[in-house]
């Protein structure tokens, strides 16, 4: 069962991102530009850097973390879900693999395994 729940969450910037692609409670409602909201969105996700995270903050609140990829996950893929049903595709671009570092790096994932 889905909820709208949001968890606590680990830093001040991902609560900023939250709050930043919800209207406010006690404004009226207004005319919301749906792409304008998803590049904001986007833009707000883009400004999050967990890789300058300390490692305590991210060991301390890697579950709550953990909850918040599951639910972006899960909106991103409903977006494309929804608008695939439609009979649209959605093209993907290849990007250049992203350096990781830390204890979660593709090397130490795989010296693990």
């Amino acid at each position: 069962m889905s909820t709208n729940r949001v968890p606590d969450l680990p830093s001040d910037t991902l609560a900023a991102l939250v709050l930043s692609t919800c209207p406010p409670v006690a404004a009226p409602p207004a005319k919301v530009d749906p792409m304008e909201q998803l590049r904001a969105s986007v833009a707000a996700l883009a400004e999050v850097d967990v890789a300058a995270m300390p490692d305590a903050v991210l060991s301390d609140d890697i579950d709550r973390l953990s909850l918040i990829l599951v639910q972006l996950d899960g909106f991103l893929s409903s977006v494309a879900d929804n608008v695939r049903a439609r009979g649209f595709q959605i093209e993907e671009e290849p990007s250049a693999p992203r350096k990781r570092a830390g204890a979660h790096s593709s090397s130490n994932i795989a010296a693990a395994a």
